[in-house]
């Protein structure tokens, strides 16, 4: 098993050069540090393309280095697994499954796109 990290490559040019730097400047300076800074080059190019995947990364920045440091197949059946479990309980988990979807879009996207 590889990590996302490991495994992704940039997909296309740096569309927006502002949008780029603030993400990094953010993701830089905190959890996801080492793992966002690795991989820059393939992270660069979506998150100045995407304001929402950005956002997703930024926010939470555990998330997406939890995300680099895992298999993507791994992170996806945890991500699965989860949202059964949430399923399966009675009440409304809204802010688990908003959590979950937020993890599956920028695992997805970023599986995808690198």
């Amino acid at each position: 098993m590889r990590a996302l990290g490991d495994l992704i490559r940039p997909c296309g040019p740096v569309i927006e050069e502002g949008a780029a730097a603030r993400a990094r400047e953010r993701l830089a300076n905190g959890p996801a540090a080492p793992e966002a800074i690795a991989a820059w080059d393939s992270l660069a190019p979506v998150f100045s393309a995407s304001p929402y995947l950005s956002s997703l990364a930024t926010r939470a920045p555990e998330r997406l280095a939890a995300l680099l440091r895992a298999d993507p197949g791994s992170s996806l059946a945890r991500i699965l697994e989860e949202t059964t479990a949430l399923a399966e309980q009675a009440g409304q988990p809204d802010q688990t499954l908003r959590r979950l979807k937020g993890e599956l879009h920028l695992l997805t996207a970023l599986a995808d796109l690198g």
